[in-house]
């Protein structure tokens, strides 16, 4: 290539990656707490919005050990009881179905399965998914196109990766990855074909690993291999079906993103100002830019960034009392975030939007 163009081109990219950075809109947020009875300590918020841009946010409550679900309508968060009488509710994941429905996978702490709970004609059905054992830790729900629930989770027992799929009224249950101490901190996303995408830890290796189905058979990838990482993965699929991951990297300590472009997987620090990058949390909007909600341990604060490969803006969201734990993140119809999150000092559920339209 000419060099001159070569030039001309590097300084168009740097060009772009400059307006990106300084043009991303300062958002004035505003935050309430769902369910001021609550006690929220974790593990997990989950946090979907129906077409109308009404959030739900599903929470365990450890005042009275109950999954619960709370739903913003007319400037009120009624709250429901999905599933009580034991420790229920923690690594909860949930999805609204295509009648707005809420679907949530999750574990039973106090018996150790895999559970699953769909409103369905005014009440709420639940099932046990996988049992018994130690099943169900670091659970992600997906539904297919069919409105069939397909869960990534982790095995204690055995330590795998396990993944399930409802397939009319049985559970289709298989171990993806069981090579060595893998499968914590899943994050599963369906392509337009409906397969499965994972982002996962291999705890043995320290590494952040990826499967995805082919129509026959799992294809695993190691996507980083620097010490201590693969913690807190949360994966977004793009336009084109490419996966992208962010997770926290213990060994810097660090928030990173890895994309993989067709070929290889491309590794970019978003934010290393101190320990940073716990509970992350990834939304891709259309233009593919990349958002990210994630727990500032160090300062204990939330904290928001957006862009795409080396330019990201960062912002501050919540430094009140401990925020940032157990972080959701949805996007509104205009690409705007919504996020669930934990006040851990306070113990209780937050959400927070942008204010105004």
């Amino acid at each position: 290539m000419n060099s001159r163009i070569w030039v001309r081109n590097c300084l168009c990219l740097l060009a772009a990656g400059i307006m990106l950075a300084s043009c991303a809109p300062k958002l004035k947020w505003q935050s309430e707490i769902a369910d001021p009875e609550a006690l929220v300590k974790g593990q997990e918020t989950s946090l979907a919005m129906n077409a109308q841009g009404e959030p739900y946010m599903a929470y365990c409550d450890w005042r009275d050990y109950a999954l619960k679900l709370a739903h913003r309508a007319g400037g009120k968060w009624p709250v429901q009881n999905v599933d009580s009488g034991g420790n229920f509710g923690t690594y909860v994941s949930m999805q609204l179905d295509a009648q707005a429905n809420p679907c949530l996978a999750y574990f039973d702490w106090k018996n150790k399965d895999l559970k699953y709970a769909c409103f369905e004609n005014g009440r709420w059905m639940t099932e046990i998914v996988d049992a018994p054992g130690y099943e169900g830790t670091y659970a992600s729900l997906a539904l297919n196109s069919k409105g069939s629930p397909c869960i990534s989770y982790f095995d204690w027992t055995n330590y795998d990766l396990k993944y399930a799929q409802r397939e009319g009224k049985t559970w289709k249950i298989e171990r993806v990855d069981f090579k060595d101490f893998v499968g914590m901190f899943t994050s599963l996303a369906l392509d337009a074909q409906d397969r499965p995408h994972i982002s996962y830890s291999d705890w043995g290796k320290h590494a952040l690993k990826y499967a995805a189905w082919n129509g026959t058979a799992w294809d695993i990838q190691t996507v980083d291999t620097q010490k201590l990482l693969g913690m807190f993965t949360s994966l977004d699929l793009d336009q084109k079906g490419c996966p992208h991951i962010a997770y926290y990297d213990a060994g810097l300590p660090g928030l990173k993103i890895a994309a993989w472009d067709g070929s290889r997987w491309k590794v970019n620090q978003v934010d290393a100002d101190g320990d940073v990058g716990r509970y992350v949390r990834l939304r891709l909007d259309a233009q593919g830019q990349a958002h990210l909600v994630y727990y500032d341990h160090g300062r204990k604060r939330l904290k928001y960034a957006v862009g795409r490969d080396a330019q990201w803006k960062i912002s501050i969201l919540d430094k009140q009392g401990d925020a940032g734990a157990y972080a959701s993140l949805v996007l509104d119809r205009a690409g705007r975030p919504r996020v669930s999150y934990a006040e851990y000092k306070a113990a209780k559920v937050k959400y927070l939007e942008p204010a105004g339209k």
